[in-house]
């Protein structure tokens, strides 16, 4: 990470070609929904950061491995929690985003996949 608080993150380290979807509400048959995977809305240059790891969590009594990762972009305000993002053979799931730095200059998005997330 850049050690200028104005600009933090290293331009050079955005070197990964993401693809960010819009995201489709589909019921889930209990009342709630999942997200399945829209249009492309825009195909961006980012910095890929491992966020603390994999690690495992139990849904309806079975075990999946849960990748984080922590995606830097240049800003866009019009990337919201609803969209899904493509790298590297999954399609992670937003879920959280904030800017970086003292200027509205870069975006962090984190987001998850499990292996039902493969593309």
């Amino acid at each position: 990470m850049n050690k200028d608080k104005a600009i933090p993150v290293d331009v050079g380290n955005m070197r990964h070609r993401i693809v960010i979807r819009h995201g489709i509400r589909v019921p889930d048959g209990m009342g709630g929904y999942t997200l399945d995977s829209g249009a492309v809305y825009q195909t961006v240059w980012a910095e890929v950061i491992d966020n603390v790891g994999n690690w495992d969590k139990s849904l309806m009594g079975q075990i999946e491995t849960q990748y984080k990762k922590k995606f830097n972009i240049y800003y866009d305000s019009t990337i919201i929690n609803e969209m899904l993002i493509d790298y590297d053979g999954y399609r992670y799931h937003i879920t959280n985003k904030k800017k970086l730095g003292e200027i509205d200059f870069f975006l962090q998005i984190e987001a998850e996949a499990s292996e039902r997330d493969k593309i």
